[in-house]
């Protein structure tokens, strides 16, 4: 058995529970999609070269979920009217994370 096939048996049911605690971390603010990819992208390139094949694969279904909900996210924003507040805050908040990332 492969190191990668062993992982996935030991760890049978990790990726759907961290997609459980995903889900569930933006349920009720979506810009939280957002922190947690900055984060996933993080550990991500602190794997990178590495032999966390099994991790790496998490982080990446992980990160591709997290995309996909910010963008949902984005679109339900867009065909809402626009409202000065909701504009407001999504930006400062844009900018926070960036300002966090960068630093």
């Amino acid at each position: 058995m492969l190191n990668s096939d062993l992982m996935d048996t030991i760890f049978d049911g990790l990726q759907a529970e961290l997609l459980g605690f995903v889900e569930y971390g933006s349920k009720g603010d979506p810009t939280q999609s957002l922190s947690m990819l900055v984060a996933i992208e993080n550990q991500s390139e602190s794997c990178e070269g590495s032999d966390q094949e099994f991790a790496i694969n998490v982080l990446e279904f992980l990160g591709n979920r997290l995309e996909k909900m910010f963008e949902r996210f984005l679109v339900s924003l867009s065909s809402k009217p626009s409202s000065p507040v909701s504009n407001f805050s999504l930006v400062s908040f844009l900018t926070s994370v960036s300002y966090r990332k960068n630093n």
